[in-house]
Parts: structure tokens; sequence; C-alpha cells
């Protein structure tokens, strides 16, 4: 069976596959990217609250003052 190689750009490694588990790879990869981007989604979702939260804090802090 003739093996490929795949390369990891984060790690830099190579890591070869059958055939068989080429199709098995690319779902898993497909799967790891888009929950990359639903976590990062999620993250930015995050980072928007707290910075409204800090400037209605911000603003009641300066009508009190």
């Amino acid at each position: 069976m003739p093996m490929q190689c795949y390369t990891c750009p984060e790690k830099e490694q190579c890591f070869f596959l059958t055939d068989v588990d080429h199709v098995s790879f690319e779902k898993a990869n497909e799967t790891w990217q888009n929950n990359l981007q639903s976590a990062t989604v999620s993250l930015q979702v995050v980072i928007g609250l707290c910075k409204r939260k800090e400037t209605a804090a911000l603003k009641i802090k300066a009508a009190v003052s």
C-alpha cells in the first residue's frame, strides 16, 4: 500500500499515512479546523461582552464621581 507524507505546519513534523487512512485524516483535520473556528468565534464573543461590561462600569463610575 503506498504511503504519503503529510506535514503538520504548526509542529513542522512529517507523518505517513496509508491511502486507507487518508480519508480519516482529512475528516479529522476538517473537524479540528471547524472546532478551532468555533472556539475563536466564541472567544471573540466573550471578549466583546467583557469590553461592553467594562465600558458600562466605567460610565457608571464616571457618573457617580
